[in-house]
């Protein structure tokens, strides 16, 4: 479940943190990406990257809308009732 709290920003039960880091580092590898080719396509740093796949911070929805993008996926929020 994706909570959207302040302006862009998510925010995960821990255990949701540590899944979405999880997906991210499973799809990047998947499709054969190094951080390195994320950071290219996306202009995020390889070294910020590595700490977003380890659930070392949180996340702008901005800025995993991009890395996804670049993996080929797209996020879709669904508000809460």
């Amino acid at each position: 479940m994706i909570v959207v709290k302040e302006k862009e920003r998510i925010t995960l039960p821990l255990e949701q943190d540590k899944w979405w880091a999880t997906s991210l580092k499973i799809i990047r590898k998947s499709q054969k990406m190094t951080l390195v080719d994320v950071g290219n396509l996306t202009g995020i740093s390889k070294t910020y990257l590595s700490q977003l796949e380890n659930g070392k911070h949180d996340v702008k929805l901005s800025t995993l809308e991009k890395i996804t993008k670049a993996l080929g996926y797209e996020i879709h929020v669904v508000p809460m009732e």
